[in-house]
């Protein structure tokens, strides 16, 4: 990848120019103002499905698929692809502060940060809001931006050189501070798939389905069949799980473990696996022993639901990582409206147990107290007969 850039100021007004050039077969190319993601404006170029180049300028929240960013005046001045080459040239006008940061031309250490696509084209190309998958490659550098100052009011667009340096315009060239970085696995995109359906399942479908399984009165269900379906689900969770820290350590934006996704999910996947089940083993354990229910049985009961919805909470965490919004909220929606079915079904089933056992209490009450009756006889007569 290779660009080079040149400004003009004029008072507090900066016109950026900016030239960028990258393989095609790299899917797009992105150069940004700042030193993350996070705030940073960026100039993404992807070839269009109709022939020619598209030109987004976009920011991002964090570590996220960056979103087309209004309010920021530009212009495409040339785009070609040519000998297996993207190439554009872009001017951005009154370049100085956009929302969510800014760029001081008086800096000899502006940084900068690169990104280049998973060889992969963009899909919808033509649209300035087509979804990019996550970068191959990316890092950051630092520029002296007097020494790309024209010290004209109009400018051209820099010529790109060639060479193992970023060429900054006229004189001011850094040299790469950071490196590439290691690309992803090519199975990336099929490991999100099957970390997305085997933990969101779990948790917005098959915890809760155990929890009415517990209390069905079907020969299938009860303490037997919430404990194998609880189990099939744990082993779901723990191979999500498994795949969640394959994708951590192979990804490099996500090896840090800083995200909100990423600690919530630990959290609640190691109480899930280490706690609740010893709690529930507690509960069955003074259950059998008394005959009723004891503190650890509400416990298990409470931490259960607690976990569960927090892992629902972390499904839509994890689709807003992603960079899908639309997901996150289709999740939340779902999980909400799961939660008052199970909450329903838990109190539905509760009051047709309670008028179960009212109902059996009042057959048997004759018959139990001739029982009595007829045990204190058998006594009364025993002890009669030895007196």
């Amino acid at each position: 990848m290779a660009f080079a850039l040149s400004t003009t100021v004029t008072g507090s007004e900066v016109d950026l120019y900016l030239s960028m050039s990258v393989p095609e077969q790299a899917g797009w190319a992105s150069i940004g103002v700042g030193s993350g993601m996070a705030g940073a404006l960026m100039f993404v170029i992807y070839p269009s499905n109709t022939g020619s180049m598209t030109v987004s300028v976009r920011s991002a929240s964090g570590n996220v698929e960056p979103n087309v960013l209004s309010g920021v005046t530009y212009e495409v001045l040339n785009s070609s692809i040519l000998d297996g080459n993207m190439t554009a040239g872009i001017v951005c006008r009154s370049c100085q502060k956009w929302s969510g940061g800014s760029l001081d031309p008086s800096s000899s250490q502006q940084p900068w940060i690169w990104a280049i696509g998973p060889d992969k084209q963009v899909s919808n190309s033509a649209s300035t809001t087509a979804y990019i998958q996550q970068h191959k490659s990316y890092g950051n550098f630092k520029v002296r931006m007097p020494l790309t100052n024209t010290n004209t009011t109009t400018s051209t667009m820099p010529t790109i050189a060639f060479t193992n340096t970023y060429d900054t315009g006229t004189g001011g060239t850094e040299q790469q501070s950071s490196g590439t970085a290691d690309p992803e696995p090519a199975n990336f995109d099929s490991l999100v798939a099957a970390h997305a359906v085997l933990l969101g399942v779990a948790f917005v479908f098959a915890f809760p389905l155990g929890m009415i399984i517990l209390r069905l009165p079907t020969r299938f269900a009860g303490l037997y069949g919430h404990r194998i379906w609880q189990l099939i689900t744990v082993v779901a969770v723990l191979a999500g799980f498994i795949i969640a820290l394959i994708m951590s350590t192979s990804s490099p934006l996500y090896r840090s473990t800083n995200q909100g996704h990423q600690i919530l999910g630990i959290v609640v996947i190691s109480l899930m696996l280490l706690f609740q089940p010893l709690l529930g083993i507690l509960h069955h354990l003074m259950y059998k022993r008394i005959g009723r229910r004891t503190i650890w049985g509400w416990i298990h009961l409470s931490f259960g639901r607690i976990l569960i919805w927090a892992g629902m909470v972390n499904t839509c965490l994890g689709f807003s990582l992603n960079g899908s919004t639309g997901g996150a909220v289709a999740a939340g929606v779902v999980s909400i409206v799961v939660i008052v079915i199970v909450e329903v079904s838990l109190r539905l089933l509760a009051r047709h147990k309670a008028r179960k056992e009212r109902s059996g209490m009042e057959e048997g009450a004759t018959t139990t107290g001739w029982i009595d009756l007829g045990r204190f006889s058998r006594k009364s007569e025993a002890e009669s007969a030895t007196s």
